[in-house]
């Protein structure tokens, strides 16, 4: 496996993996507004959910 092919699929997966945390969490989450999510690195990420 190329070098350049793991770091894509290493990022969806985090993605995938914080989403399911997330919606876990939160099963009714509010559908506006900035949602605070906090990576795998602790970093915190503000996504804007479309309306």
């Amino acid at each position: 496996m190329k070098k350049n092919l793991i770091s894509p699929v290493v990022l969806i997966l985090i993605v995938v993996v914080a989403a399911y945390l997330v919606i876990g969490q939160n099963p009714y989450p509010p559908l506006t507004g900035p949602v605070s999510v906090v990576d795998a690195l602790g970093r915190t990420v503000q996504v804007e959910l479309p309306v």
